[in-house]
């Protein structure tokens, strides 16, 4: 897609490889006044990359995305799995942010890890003493979530999940489809999640599902 010089301004974008099972993830984390020019700029410096994402507000100030690349860089660094972070030099904020800008810059954060982790972009952040299953009854019933899936005939089959912390929390007596979509790469972590809950023995089959 082209895009126009004017197009996208005050930008947080990040640099992906179209990664298979024998080759590594990829990401670079940068900020840019002109997302145009930048990713020009990449594509004849860096071969590797071949997708990007970009973030952009109208709202973005360039004390906003000094603290998004520095805070972004620092948590991919530590946090992020099976991924190599192509940053060579650690981003670095000034000590006298102002409050509301914080505030407002950790409210992108969220925003920003929450879409990348749950559209299987990135993982991001690892999930901290959190369950793998929980008993529905543990739940509010206004944050479940249900899934339907396929089914070879009449009976209706579903999935239930709750999203808490930004962690997607598959319930107790959900099913799970015994194949997988031919789309989900077997590196990608909801591929090695539903995997471990299968080896783990949290899942049986019946019926053709788990």
């Amino acid at each position: 897609t082209e895009l126009s010089k004017n197009e996208i301004t005050n930008t947080i974008y990040w640099l992906l490889n179209d990664s298979t099972e024998n080759s590594e993830n990829r990401i670079y984390i940068g900020k840019t006044s002109n997302a145009c020019r930048r990713l020009q700029t990449h594509d004849q410096k860096k071969n590797w990359w071949t997708d990007f994402i970009v973030f952009t507000s109208d709202k973005f100030e360039p004390t906003h995305l000094d603290y998004l690349e520095q805070k972004l860089c620092k948590i991919a660094k530590e946090n992020a799995i099976d991924t190599t972070i192509e940053n060579k030099q650690n981003p670095q904020i000034g000590k006298n942010v102002r409050k509301i800008k914080k505030e407002q810059s950790e409210n992108y954060f969220k925003d920003m890890v929450f879409l990348l982790k749950n559209l299987n972009i990135v993982t991001l952040i690892t999930q901290k003493d959190s369950k793998t299953i929980v008993d529905k009854k543990e739940q509010k019933s206004d944050n479940i979530f249900y899934i339907k899936l396929r089914s070879k005939d009449s009976s209706v089959k579903r999935a239930m999940l709750s999203i808490k912390e930004d962690n997607y929390i598959l319930l107790k007596g959900s099913y799970i489809q015994y194949e997988c979509w031919p789309s989900l790469k077997q590196n990608s972590s909801p591929y090695k999640n539903r995997n471990s809950l299968i080896e783990r023995k949290l899942v049986k089959k019946v019926d053709g599902y788990y």
